[in-house]
């Protein structure tokens, strides 16, 4: 038996997908998407946006939503957003595309960015990813939000909360020099 080509795996997966919530007329937000509700406001890009309901809801409350993939030749004609949400895409790619991705996005388009990815590796996936490997880009872990096909973790980088250095390499959390001469170690 011969295996599937993946791409054709999820493209067909997504097909089925999409058909489906149309002639259900399902346009209802997934789990994630309403994770990503707080942090709407501003502009809004959805990576992997399944039929664009996060950005339907975006424009419900007064932000300008934007749909697309993530292919190199859309990123090259965006700007900079206040969210970007990155669904059904990193774990499309291999792990060393996908970082190059993330990095992209948190450097040059994005002051928060929402990622989403499976607990569990599936057919037609290119990768897996672990916690440790995004919060090595500075996300924090959001929980985790369940869905018919299998759970998923949610992980967001607010570039205003981000800290560069880490508390134990500041100074001001210890040093003390109002105490130097006062204690023996």
């Amino acid at each position: 038996m011969v295996a599937a080509d993946p791409e054709v795996v999820r493209i067909q997966f997504f097909e089925q997908q999409f058909r489906r919530q149309v002639a259900e007329r399902d346009f209802a937000l997934n789990p994630f998407e309403q994770a990503a509700l707080p942090y709407v406001r501003g502009r809004v890009l959805d990576l992997g946006c399944g039929l664009g309901n996060l950005c339907v809801a975006a424009a419900r409350r007064g932000a300008q939503g934007v749909a697309g993939d993530a292919s190199g030749e859309t990123l090259d004609r965006i700007g900079r957003f206040d969210l970007i949400v990155v669904t059904a895409t990193l774990e499309q790619r291999t792990k060393t595309a996908a970082e190059q991705l993330l990095a992209r996005l948190r450097e040059r388009h994005g002051t928060r960015i929402l990622a989403v990815v499976p607990l569990i590796q599936r057919p037609g996936h290119a990768s897996r990813w672990e916690a440790n490997e995004l919060l090595a880009f500075g996300m924090t872990s959001l929980g985790v939000a369940h869905q018919s096909d299998g759970d998923y973790q949610v992980y967001l980088f607010d570039l205003f909360d981000y800290k560069t250095v880490p508390d134990w390499f500041n100074a001001r959390f210890w040093a003390h020099p109002e105490r130097w001469d006062k204690e023996s170690w």
